[in-house]
């Protein structure tokens, strides 16, 4: 773990959700090697079966994007076994991993989403653009402070997976209309793209 954190740059989050994996392996190791596994215990097809049948057992009922994720932190453990030497060769590479499905994504007409934008008032069409514009997620906009739209520059610097900081290009039209909702707010750095308006 301390060698994927500093010679691949990995997230304390990464880390954890990797050392959660290889965790379950050691607490609760493949049936048949009694209390305790050793990594030589892996060797051959029998390791390969021993693997899949614990991958199964541990992690059969969760997503199959779940799933692969964690066949591939054994392929990652596996793999850095074999490169040090303390394996001839890696078990988990007979594993596949299963495919991901699809997320099934409404889009709406476009009417409906012209309808929709003007139904924003000037507080909620900024976070509207940033969705319907961008494609970012509900989550990510509720995080987005005016400080992190360059509106001169037509990027946006948003939070990704793993804890990572990106930017992201902002299409000519949607910024346009950004740099309008922005002026006629006149909104702080610190102030968040998504408000609404409170009457007292």
């Amino acid at each position: 773990l301390a060698q994927m954190e500093l010679e691949h740059d990995w997230t304390p989050r990464s880390i954890g959700s990797y050392g959660n994996v290889l965790y379950r392996l050691c607490n609760d190791p493949p049936r048949g090697f009694g209390s305790e596994a050793r990594l030589q215990d892996f060797e051959g097809r029998n390791g390969t079966d021993l693997l899949r049948q614990h991958i199964g057992r541990s992690w059969g009922r969760a997503s199959a994007g779940r799933r692969a994720n964690v066949i591939s932190v054994h392929h990652t453990f596996f793999g850095w076994a074999e490169d040090e030497g303390f394996l001839d060769e890696d078990p988990s590479r007979r594993i596949k991993r299963p495919p991901r499905r699809r997320a099934n994504v409404y889009r709406p007409p476009a009417a409906d989403v012209e309808l929709g934008y003007r139904a924003t008032t000037l507080h909620e069409r900024g976070a509207w653009l940033l969705m319907g514009g961008l494609g970012l997620r509900a989550e990510t906009v509720c995080k987005a402070h005016w400080s992190d739209v360059d509106l001169r520059r037509g990027r946006i610097s948003v939070s990704v997976k793993g804890g990572h900081e990106d930017e992201f290009p902002i299409a000519p039209d949607v910024l346009e209309e950004l740099r309008d909702v922005y002026r006629e707010l006149a909104p702080d750095p610190d102030d968040h793209v998504f408000t609404v308006e409170r009457h007292l």
